[in-house]
């Protein structure tokens, strides 16, 4: 029996994301529109909330919140634990992410994988781009992909700058 969740809306730079949140776990992320349905409640989850914040203030460089997965094939979500590997303010190619993982032939249904990613930003598929740096496929929009790679790359770039003085 699949049990009804809750939800957290949370009010970003980059528009309304939603939280589905299943017991103690998040179990999907979507910016922009509500995609879920069947939920009990919306709530306010302060440690997943106090994590968005750090993050989008440039503090935070790796979610600890616990995630789950309530969907997808196991091909899926093996793909989409080896999007947490992509290091912060990085990006990687599809291609490459597909030779990372041992699927050097099947990057389109890596990509394909990526794209069906239900826990964006918490689970990185905006790091991923064309095998040229094209900006391609994100749920939430082309602009939302840049802006999340430029904002990771801009507190990457102050927090590197700053070890250099420590």
């Amino acid at each position: 029996m699949h049990m009804k969740s809750n939800i957290m809306l949370y009010n970003s730079i980059i528009g309304n994301i939603y939280c589905r949140l299943e017991d103690d776990y998040l179990t999907g992320l979507s910016i922009g529109s509500n995609n879920f349905e069947n939920f009990n409640e919306k709530i306010v989850c302060t440690e997943l909330k106090k994590e968005l914040d750090d993050y989008f203030s440039g503090l935070l460089f790796q979610f600890k919140f616990p995630i789950k997965f309530s969907s997808g094939t196991d091909f899926q979500k093996y793909v989409w634990t080896s999007l947490l590997k992509i290091p912060y303010g990085e990006i990687i190619s599809y291609k490459a992410l597909a030779n990372a993982i041992g699927y050097e032939k099947g990057f389109q249904a890596v990509g394909n994988a990526v794209g069906k990613n239900p826990i964006l930003i918490i689970i990185p598929c905006h790091r991923v781009v064309g095998a040229d740096g094209s900006l391609r496929g994100f749920a939430s929009g082309i602009k939302r992909k840049n802006w999340l790679i430029n904002h990771e790359r801009r507190f990457r770039l102050t927090t590197n700058f700053r070890h250099w003085f420590k």
